[in-house]
């Protein structure tokens, strides 16, 4: 998968000042212990170490509490506050086989920390590479080998035309 860049609104950089930002987001829903189903946009964030779910989201009985020794920072590096806490339940993305064309839903266990972000989750990349996922930003989606099968889940619409958005990559196919 090659190096992209994309502009971000307010953001100045090689390409200028932009206009527009790109995001790669999925369709989800998060399945709690107790079958509490939580839906949720998940954004695919390849700079995030860990998952996050958005303070609140998640009904505090459903959390515990994480160590003082759990602290986030944005990429900026200003502090994403304390006293976070975890949760840990399944995530389920409705997509289609690519061979079948059936509509299949990929489930997968997840652990997030809560933190006071502005999406109601992002999925680090490090964690959808454990999934054995692939994403692909030029068509917008993200696809899943379960059981020998090819899983694909579709990036919801952002409602940018195409030219909103530069994508410098390092090699030819990122795909």
């Amino acid at each position: 998968m090659g190096l992209h860049a994309f502009m971000v609104k307010g953001m100045k950089g090689a390409g200028g000042e932009g206009e527009w930002h790109c995001r790669l987001a999925v369709k989800a829903r998060l399945v709690l212990r107790d079958g509490t189903e939580v839906p949720v946009s998940a954004l695919v964030d390849t700079g995030s170490e860990v998952n996050l779910v958005r303070k609140g989201l998640i009904d505090k009985g459903h959390t515990k509490a994480c160590g003082p020794e759990v602290r986030f920072c944005a990429a900026n590096r200003q502090s994403m506050g304390k006293d976070h806490r975890q949760v840990s339940c399944d995530i389920v993305m409705v997509g289609a086989s690519q061979d079948t064309g059936v509509r299949t839903e990929v489930v997968c266990p997840v652990r997030a920390y809560d933190a006071p972000i502005d999406v109601d989750m992002i999925l680090s990349y490090e964690w959808l590479a454990r999934q054995n996922a692939q994403v692909y930003p030029r068509r917008h989606g993200v696809a899943f080998e379960c059981q020998g099968h090819s899983i694909w889940v579709p990036g919801l619409p952002v409602g940018l035309p195409a030219r909103s958005c530069l994508l410098y990559t390092s090699d030819a196919a990122d795909e």
